[in-house]
């Protein structure tokens, strides 16, 4: 009789537990931290782009629609410079999130017009960039810690996501590895700016554009060589020479970058035809065209055009 009271006495003592973590289950909330996501651009070369709108209807992390995001149309070209919209902020889960997935929607826009996707021309035309929806998978290493606020950028490259065409519309998006590849997924408290100045007094050149890339990772013999319809296809960042000489790299990831200067001229229609790579004469303290970008800092290169490599 003693035995079976003992008996029955654990049985309820681990009913008991039981119950007890099945409530302590209940009511744990999975920590959370806030999730900033915003969306900016690295210019396009091509000089009759006046507008590329995307339009996104939806933002998943690792599979799950993220809380706080609507369908919206951007005009990601006005967001060159550093300019960034925000498209989400909001709490999430705190956790490593290895995939980021954008739906777009080429046909209709967030105010249901068509197209969805589209350039704006200098003629003020538009071009559709596709038909039908398409989802872009990029991978990343997002982390959200516990009670802390996380900052992110979707920098579009337009220089590496958009073709021109031969087709029905003058522009379109590059296929989906060509297009994913093309948006970078930038942890801003990670990041940092290279800027500086461009002194020519050498080229006769229409346009200057700046290439960044991971030390070690440019090859001028396969970067000057066209890959669907542009060249420095590797290129991590890049940005145009503004006509005072000076330049501005955004959202640049901590590490070590080659500067590469490249001359391009325009031609009868408006198309910016690559001339060769520039030779140059650092000014600047670094001593060469190697910089290296810390979190939250600024470094500055400037260079004198002394030259000129043809293609």
């Amino acid at each position: 009789m003693q035995q079976k009271v003992i008996f029955l006495m654990a049985l309820l003592v681990l009913s008991l537990g039981w119950t007890a973590c099945d409530d302590d289950d209940d009511n744990m909330e999975a920590a959370s931290g806030e999730l900033s996501m915003e969306i900016t651009d690295a210019p396009i070369d091509d000089r009759q782009v006046e507008a590329t709108f995307v339009t996104i209807t939806d933002l998943r992390l690792d599979g799950s629609s993220v809380e706080g995001f609507q369908q919206t149309t951007v005009d990601v070209y006005a967001l060159q410079n550093g300019r960034t919209e925000l498209l989400a902020n909001t709490e999430v889960e705190a956790d490593s999130y290895q995939t980021i997935e954008l739906d777009l929607d080429y046909d209709t826009d967030a105010e249901g017009n068509s197209p969805g996707c589209y350039v704006v021309d200098a003629d003020g035309d538009q071009h559709a960039l596709g038909s039908g929806q398409q989802t872009l998978s990029l991978s990343t290493d997002l982390v959200v810690e516990a009670d802390s606020r996380s900052e992110y950028v979707l920098d579009f490259d337009l220089r590496k996501c958009i073709e021109r065409s031969n087709g029905t519309s003058d522009y379109q998006f590059a296929g989906t590895g060509d297009l994913e590849a093309g948006v970078r997924v930038v942890n801003k408290s990670n990041s940092g700016l290279i800027a500086g100045n461009c002194e020519d007094n050498f080229s006769s050149s229409d346009r200057i554009v700046v290439y960044a890339y991971a030390e070690g990772t440019y090859t001028r013999e396969d970067e000057i060589q066209m890959q669907n319809g542009r060249a420095f296809a590797n290129a991590e960042n890049s940005a145009s020479v503004q006509s005072n000489g000076d330049y501005e790299l955004f959202f640049i990831e901590e590490g070590s970058y080659e500067l590469i200067y490249a001359s391009y001229e325009e031609d009868a229609e408006g198309n910016m035809e690559l001339q060769g790579t520039l030779e140059l004469d650092i000014l600047s303290s670094i001593g060469s065209n190697v910089v290296t970008v810390n979190a939250g800092t600024s470094v500055t290169l400037d260079v004198l055009i002394t030259g000129i490599l043809d293609l």
